[in-house]
C-alpha cells in the first residue's frame, strides 16, 4: 500500500473490521461493501487468508462490478478467485488483465489429473502474468521468519501482546 501511495494512487481497503486503521489506506470498507467499491478501481489486489469464507469468494458478480480496463492481482490463495468467471472476464474483454503468484490446487476427486495450474489455461492467456508460487521467496525470507519467531517468543515471555499471533478461530 505504501508503494501504491508513492505512485499517487488512492488506496481503498476491505477487511473484516473496517474500523481498524491501516497505514497508507485512504478509506477502509467492510467485506460486505466490496462489490460497491470495485467500479472505480484500476487495480484490485486479493490478499486474503485461506479460510472457509474466502474459498471461491471472488467471482462473477465481482468481475461484473469491475471496469473493463481494470487489472486483478491475486497474491492470496489460488482458490479465492473462481476460475470459470475469471476466464470468461479475461476472454470477453470484461477484465483487462490478471496477475497471480498462486493457482488453484486440484486434487483427485475434484479433477484429474492432480495439478496446480488452471484447468482452463488461464495462465496461457496473453493478458495474464503469473508465476508458480515463488513471489514470496525473497533472499531474506528465512532470516525474516526467524526474526518474527524470536520476536513472538520474546513478546509471549514478557507478557506482551503477540503481534503475529495466529487466531485459530479465524483460521489465520
Amino acid at each position: 500500500m505504501r508503494h501504491a501511495k508513492g505512485f499517487g494512487m488512492r488506496v481503498l481497503g476491505v477487511r473484516r473490521n473496517k474500523s481498524t486503521p491501516v497505514d497508507n489506506v485512504d478509506a477502509m470498507y467492510g467485506v460486505d461493501e466490496l462489490i460497491s467499491i470495485l467500479p472505480p478501481c484500476d487495480y484490485v489486489v486479493v490478499a486474503t487468508p485461506n479460510t472457509p469464507e474466502t474459498i471461491r469468494f471472488f467471482g462473477k458478480a465481482h468481475f461484473a462490478a469491475m471496469k473493463p480496463t481494470a487489472f486483478l492481482v491475486n497474491v492470496a490463495r489460488g482458490k479465492c478467485v473462481q476460475e470459470q468467471p475469471l476466464h470468461e472476464a479475461l476472454t470477453t474483454g470484461r477484465l483487462r488483465g490478471f496477475a497471480a503468484d498462486v493457482w488453484p490446487r486440484y486434487e483427485f476427486g475434484q479433477s484429474f489429473p492432480i495439478g496446480y495450474m488452471s484447468r482452463l489455461d488461464v495462465h496461457r492467456l496473453p493478458n495474464v502474468v503469473g508465476s508458480l508460487g515463488e513471489g514470496g521467496n525473497a533472499d531474506d525470507l528465512l532470516e525474516r521468519h526467524m526474526q518474527f519467531g524470536c520476536e513472538s517468543v520474546s513478546e509471549f515471555v514478557l507478557g506482551n501482546p503477540v503481534r503475529r499471533e495466529v487466531n485459530l478461530d479465524r483460521g489465520y
